[in-house]
C-alpha cells in the first residue's frame, strides 16, 4: 500500500508532487532504495519516492514481467526526476536503457 512519500511498484502514482523514480538495479543487487528510503525519509520528507523494487516479487514468474515493465514506463513519466543507481555486481541493462532514454 502506498503512503504519502512512499509508491512502490505496482501501486498507483498521481504524479502529483515533487517526486524521485529510482532508476536503479533491483536482481543481484543488494536494496539499496530501501537505505535511500531511511536517508530521504529524514533529510527530505516532502519529496515522493517511486521505487520499483517490490517487496514481494517472484523473478520466476514471468507474468508479472509485463505489469512490472508496463509500471516502470509510466512512472518514469509522471515524475519529477530521475535518479539511476548502478551496483558492482552486475550491469544492470534496463538501468542502462532506461538511463539512454530518460537523458
Amino acid at each position: 500500500m502506498p503512503t504519502k512519500n512512499y509508491i512502490e511498484a505496482l501501486d498507483t502514482y498521481d504524479g502529483n508532487g515533487i517526486s524521485l523514480f529510482l532508476g536503479g538495479g533491483i536482481s543481484g543487487c543488494p536494496n539499496w532504495q530501501s537505505e535511500l528510503r531511511d536517508i530521504v525519509s529524514q533529510t527530505c520528507p516532502n519529496l515522493i519516492l517511486v521505487n520499483p523494487r517490490r517487496s514481494k516479487y517472484d523473478m520466476k514468474d514471468t507474468s508479472q514481467t509485463f505489469p512490472q515493465i508496463h509500471w516502470e514506463y509510466q512512472n518514469l513519466q509522471k515524475c519529477t526526476a530521475v535518479m539511476f543507481w548502478f551496483c558492482e555486481e552486475t550491469i544492470c541493462p534496463i538501468t542502462l536503457y532506461e538511463l539512454g532514454t530518460y537523458t
